[in-house]
């Protein structure tokens, strides 16, 4: 439940005596070389004399805050607004939460910590650091009070953090002042969604490297460390979490601690912003600011005096989206098993107040692509829609903002099947009324990189395709002649979903939207169609200006499974060959092949066109490697860079098995009516659990075709 910021005022550090408190930049995105990061405290006391029934705070801070409430941390903000790596500027739209707080009879304080710029790519600002905060507080006797930031709050600025990841104990703060009215530039709205969960995680074991051994004393999650050269400490946890790292830190005079936050036991990271330096430690319970893809802290601590130090209470604070039901899959087969849980583990983490592609990288709203799959996987393990119809708004607002222009051309598109689907697992037609007009918008910014033949062959570049790398080029953002076809197709796609949306709508541009579709069907065959060979090509060799994120390719002519499974899945090719060019995809490795993203378009692919019999458990075996090699979350990609094991677009299996082993279609929206076709593709068993808006969705099904079925009443089974 969100409350409202009722009188409360904005405010902030006297400008006087905190000068370099005052300004900030608005996205990580701006140059921002003379900003540095600034931590301002603010604090409120008061006492209660009357038993308390329930209270709440609602809170608001630019550019990020961590609140606590009688000493203790109870969550960090703000809610993500939103945006697009392109983007150098503030978003339309600011978000305040409400956090149930526990007050108690007597003496109770009020603490925020915040942070004046953004450091992350899912931080924004108005370039001008706020607090605000309404404290509402209802008794037992049915009389209530409020509280609200003004004047009479305390305030100072510490120098503690020199940035997130640098943290001074011994630096000196300044004395607490009365806080300064600011002016609220803000355009604050209720956050949609509840303050995120946070959950208090130890280690399964300390790892004690042979030369420490004589030293180090492990019991628990706590340690102590005899006087003498540094020591490096291993801290590992059953899986990878998005979290902060917590430590207590006892007996310590002038310690050094560096904390590395590795998502595996082992592992080598470059990343400096995975490392926490805490400096001149005395007695201290520590909690980092910056949220973090953990799997293993390693501990590493220098001795400046001549003094043991005592090492306590090692631990996650995990952080995540409150799912409120699970999906299930379990079937004869534990590899199977295996697979979807990791991938709906690694679900789990990136679903913070927005979709996260992973809480390593944690970019913004502009990977579309990730967070279609990532919706599709939620709607099948947790039975959640409210994450993605905010993650739709906050990007709806954007290109509304933004002339209907994102930086990824082919994710942009995606946005549109997006919104589409999730009308159809949710029932929320309202979500199609609040998108038409910057879809729209979208379809016209395509239309005016489109030629006569209604192919786009003017874009401002042909991202994204896939994380694969080819004859010298990426095709995170390929040339032409590795993404154009690819573009083509999800555009066309693009168009097929917008006149389903008008159709729901009764809006006239259905008619302008199918013929765009149909003009650009038949010029994709008649351009990109190799009918020697009946298989698509990649795209053509056009003498390009070479522009950022568009290179000037070689004369050359590619074939990947990704043209090929896109012009299958999206029906642009004639089903006489459909068929062929899939088996194609599946068998012909000369082609270009695919990293565990498109594999979802593959597996789509392969059960419409009745194959998944055949090749559909064979796919998803692939998954198998990655769960092998890391157990703990799900790695970006097959094989190749160095990239992070914590990434929910690679996720597919979570969605694919309990919907392909159901067979279930949602025939009207709110899945109010629905088919199932349920098989066991070979295995023993399958058991799977489908939350819907009514209930649980139960089906078993064997291989000798014996089925059980349980449908909550409100869902019709056709």
């Amino acid at each position: 439940m969100t409350r409202n910021l009722g009188n409360a005022k904005t405010i902030w550090l006297d400008k006087e005596k905190y000068p370099a408190f005052q300004d900030g930049f608005e996205t990580t995105e701006m140059p921002h070389h003379d900003f540095i990061l600034r931590v301002a405290e603010f604090k409120k006391t008061f006492c209660i004399e009357k038993e308390i029934k329930e209270a709440y705070i609602t809170v608001f801070g630019d550019c990020k805050y961590r609140l606590s409430v009688n000493s203790r941390v109870i969550g960090m903000g703000p809610v993500c607004a939103g945006g697009d790596f392109s983007n150098p500027h503030s978003l339309p739209k600011s978000y305040y939460t409400t956090f149930p707080v526990e007050l108690t009879i007597g003496e109770n304080e009020i603490f925020a910590e915040v942070q004046t710029v953004p450091e992350v790519m899912t931080d924004t600002s108005k370039g001008k650091p706020c607090f605000i905060a309404n404290i509402e507080i209802f008794y037992s006797d049915s009389t209530s009070d409020n509280i609200i930031t003004d004047e009479t709050w305390l305030c100072r600025g510490t120098e503690k953090y020199r940035t997130a990841r640098d943290y001074r104990c011994r630096f000196e703060d300044t004395p607490w002042d009365n806080a300064v009215i600011t002016e609220n530039i803000w355009n604050l709205y209720p956050s949609p969604i509840e303050p995120l969960k946070e959950e208090i995680i130890t280690p399964i074991k300390i790892v004690v490297p042979d030369e420490f051994k004589e030293r180090v004393c492990v019991k628990g999650n706590s340690f102590t460390i005899k006087y003498g050269s540094p020591v490096t400490v291993d801290c590992v946890f059953d899986k990878i979490y998005a979290a902060y790292p917590s430590v207590k830190f006892s007996a310590c005079r002038d310690l050094i601690a560096n904390i590395d936050c590795q998502e595996f036991f082992g592992q080598i990271c470059h990343d400096p912003k995975t490392r926490i330096r805490i400096s001149d430690i005395y007695d201290l319970d520590f909690r980092g600011m910056r949220l973090q893809s953990i799997g293993v802290i390693r501990i590493g601590i220098t001795f400046t005096k001549k003094q043991d130090a005592k090492i306590e209470n090692v631990s996650l604070v995990a952080t995540h989206y409150d799912e409120p039901d699970n999906g299930t899959f379990t079937s004869s087969d534990s590899e199977l098993n295996k697979i979807f849980n990791l991938c709906k583990h690694t679900l789990g983490i990136c679903r913070q107040s927005l979709h996260l592609d992973s809480p390593y990288h944690q970019e913004n709203l502009a990977c579309t692509g990730d967070y279609y799959i990532e919706s599709l996987m939620a709607y099948f393990c947790f039975g959640d829609t409210k994450l993605t119809r905010f993650d739709i708004v906050r990007t709806i607002d954007f290109l509304e903002m933004n002339d209907y222009f994102m930086f990824h051309t082919t994710y942009s598109l995606i946005l549109v099947r997006m919104i589409y689907d999730y009308y159809m697992f949710s029932g929320d037609k309202t979500i199609l009324e609040y998108s038409i007009n910057a879809l729209h918008g979208l379809m016209e910014r395509f239309n005016s990189y489109t030629t006569e033949d209604g192919l786009v062959t003017n874009p401002p570049n042909y991202m994204f395709v896939d994380h694969v790398e080819h004859d010298g080029y990426t095709m995170h953002h390929p040339p032409r002649a590795l993404g154009e076809t690819v573009l083509n197709a999800f555009y066309y796609d693009a168009l097929c979903n917008i006149q389903k949306i008008c159709n729901v709508l009764n809006d006239d541009k259905i008619f302008v939207y199918n013929t765009r579709a149909e003009l650009l069907k038949k010029s994709f065959n008649e351009t990109f169609l190799d009918k020697e060979k009946s298989l698509y090509f990649d795209g053509r060799n056009f003498d390009d200006e070479e522009i950022n994120w568009r290179p000037c390719e070689k004369v050359k002519r590619y074939y990947s499974v990704h043209s090929n499974t896109l012009a299958v899945l999206y029906h642009l090719c004639d089903e006489n060959i459909s068929e062929k060019i899939l088996r194609k995809v599946l068998t012909d490795k000369t082609l270009i092949q695919a990293n565990p993203y498109f594999y979802h378009f593959i597996l789509d692919a392969v059960y419409e066109n009745d194959l998944f019999d055949e090749f559909g458990v064979q796919l998803l075996r692939k998954w198998t490697d990655l769960v092998d090699e890391c157990d703990k979350g799900l790695k970006e990609v097959w094989d190749g860079f160095d990239c992070d094991y914590s990434h929910a677009w690679g996720g597919t299996p979570a969605y694919q098995l309990p919907a392909r082993f159901s067979g279930i279609e949602i025939l009207e929206p709110g899945m109010k009516k629905i088919s199932l076709k349920p098989s066991s593709f070979g295995l023993d068993f399958a058991e799977i659990s489908i939350p819907s808006p009514y209930g649980k969705i139960k089906v078993r099904v064997q291989k000798d075709g014996k089925t059980q079925i349980s449908v909550p009443e409100k869902i019709t089974v056709v």
